[in-house]
């Protein structure tokens, strides 16, 4: 008998109520949909970085940046794939949760996408050049050296990790691809610091393009990135670029769409629709 009959024949003979409707992961969410669902989730717990919506079961997808998960994160793209969408919902997000004496913003935006996407007030430097980045990073690497813990630190203050004072650094660096036309990669002052992240105060996210970004996973900073198992949100790409962080993969998906890969979740991580920062649409 055909599949087809078959299943005519069953929905014939089921009296009972009908199976619900399966919730498709909505095109469009903004940031105040995804708060809301997240405070009805988890209203006194503390939270990650509320970036969008889950696919599996339409939960508040978060980063979890700061609190004890991955420092740094690589955004991975095709163009007109919800990149700025996604930077600019990460910063909102942040920069809602954190005060500017908890965290410190230092942009890097070469085609000056994101000059309005952080508050004066938690905003630390805006760079628009490669000197101007290679000046300002490599000034924020001095500080954070200077957070290093020495002989003097006891074991209990490194587990408690508070023998230093003050606001963390966030460094968002887009279109870091941009990079292959400079001598030099202005994250490098970072280079050292990246393992130590979490010691230090230290969150890093870099975008670059989807295409050759397997390869470019090769250069020194990148690199050491992938090293310290940095999370990659994967948003549309071309498939052929096979393998590219955690055994993730690029798919062809409508703009915001993406999968977040971590060291944790590897290649079966959470496919996520990025928020929108605008008015609510209605996120069931």
């Amino acid at each position: 008998m055909p599949p087809a009959e078959v299943v005519r024949r069953a929905a014939a003979a089921w009296d009972g109520p009908p199976a619900p409707p399966v919730e498709l992961l909505p095109e469009h969410v903004s940031v105040a949909d995804v708060e809301r669902a997240r405070r009805r989730r988890c209203p006194t717990a503390p939270a990650g970085l509320a970036v969008g919506v889950r696919e599996r079961d339409l939960a508040p997808a978060e980063l979890d940046l700061v609190d004890g998960g991955d420092p740094h994160l690589l955004v991975l793209r095709d163009a007109r794939s919800g990149r700025t969408t996604a930077l600019r919902t990460l910063l909102s997000a942040a920069t809602d949760r954190f005060t500017p004496e908890e965290l410190r913003v230092v942009v890097v935006d070469y085609r000056r996408n994101l000059l309005d996407a952080v508050p004066r007030e938690h905003l630390s430097g805006c760079c628009a050049s490669a000197p101007a980045a290679a000046g300002t990073l490599a000034a924020l690497a001095e500080k954070l050296t200077a957070r290093l813990p020495g002989p003097e630190v006891t074991v209990e203050q490194l587990r408690r990790r508070d023998w230093w004072s003050g606001p963390r650094a966030l460094v968002v660096f887009d279109d870091h691809e941009l990079l292959a036309m400079s001598a030099t990669d202005p994250l490098s002052a970072l280079l050292d610091l990246l393992p130590v992240a979490g010691d230090v105060g230290l969150h890093v996210v870099v975008a670059r393009g989807a295409g050759g970004s397997a390869a470019a996973l090769v250069q020194p900073v990148l690199r050491r990135l992938r090293d310290v198992g940095s999370s990659a949100l994967l948003l549309s790409g071309p498939p052929d670029e096979g393998a590219v962080l955690h055994g993730g993969r690029f798919r062809a998906r409508p703009p915001g769409r993406g999968q977040l890969v971590t060291r944790r979740s590897g290649r079966d991580g959470d496919v996520l629709q990025v928020a929108v920062t605008e008015e609510p649409v209605g996120l069931p």
